[in-house]
């Protein structure tokens, strides 16, 4: 027997020493995070209590819908938090959901075990996005607003630049009406360059950024100036406070339970 042979995940596999709760995209990478991951009876504890919260949310009327994770340096907060985003958005990662991957995770003996499988068949009555992300790598002053920061991410996670005033008062505005992949298009083919580099560097193609909007929606953005004048008047409102944030997401929600007749939620990992 080998000494690998005693345990019952393959311990020759790369584990990372630090776990972003940001970086989602690799789904082998996803899928080995969970499969590596180790349930023991504190962790059991918490999952269970937190996945009977979330489900309590599109479930009950509660206003119960934030969790706090505190630990020690190292102690495994940002694993924690990236299992439980993974496990309430259930994405398929490789043929498989993540609640699925997750069962085998929960030992066959864990008190907890029913209770956890139990909510985890409930998180597909709702439809959930996670915007998750470490706040420090995207603070680019000071004192940077939070509503704000939250704001320009939770825009860029549906596709609108990194502008937030552009996103705010022109991308969201055409999403609406239903043409932002015209918009997108149309600015890429204006600069003869690739949205997604376009998104990264909005301030750089401004000129097509304006004549995009007013070819795609000129009922509302009849001239260039007309939409540069736009986001000079939007400037002088206050777009960044919390109330305003909330009221966005809880718009955009409303609109999701329309289309998919379900309840939908956002969860914010930070």
């Amino acid at each position: 027997m080998k000494l690998a042979d005693i345990f019952e995940t393959r311990i020759e596999e790369k584990i990372d020493p630090v776990i972003k709760v940001g970086e989602v995209q690799d789904e082998a990478k996803l899928a080995s995070e969970i499969g590596a991951y180790v349930v023991t009876p504190t962790i059991e504890k918490y999952v269970d209590e937190f996945l009977e919260h979330f489900t309590d949310t599109f479930r009950l009327q509660t206003t119960e819908t934030g969790a706090w994770i505190s630990g020690y340096f190292g102690s495994g907060k940002s694993y924690l938090a990236k299992i439980l985003a993974l496990l309430v958005e259930n994405r398929t990662l490789q043929g498989h959901t993540a609640s699925k991957r997750f069962e085998g995770r929960v030992p066959p003996a864990a008190p907890r075990r029913s209770s956890i499988l139990r909510t985890l068949g409930r998180l597909d009555q709702c439809g959930t996005r996670v915007l998750a992300f470490n706040l420090n790598t995207l603070v680019d002053s000071k004192t940077p607003p939070l509503p704000r920061l939250l704001l320009s991410q939770y825009y860029q996670s549906r596709g609108y630049s990194s502008n937030l005033l552009y996103a705010r008062v022109i991308e969201q505005e055409i999403d609406r009406r239903g043409k932002l992949d015209a918009l997108h298009k149309e600015v890429a083919a204006l600069a003869d360059r690739p949205w997604s580099d376009i998104q990264k560097n909005p301030g750089f193609y401004s000129k097509h950024l304006y004549e995009a909007a007013c070819k795609v929606a000129p009922d509302a953005f009849a001239t260039p100036d007309d939409a540069a004048q736009a986001l000079k008047n939007a400037e002088k409102g206050d777009l960044y406070n919390a109330q305003f944030l909330v009221q966005t997401m809880l718009d955009d929600l409303a609109l999701r339970e329309q289309e998919t007749r379900k309840p939908a939620r956002i969860l914010l990992v930070l």
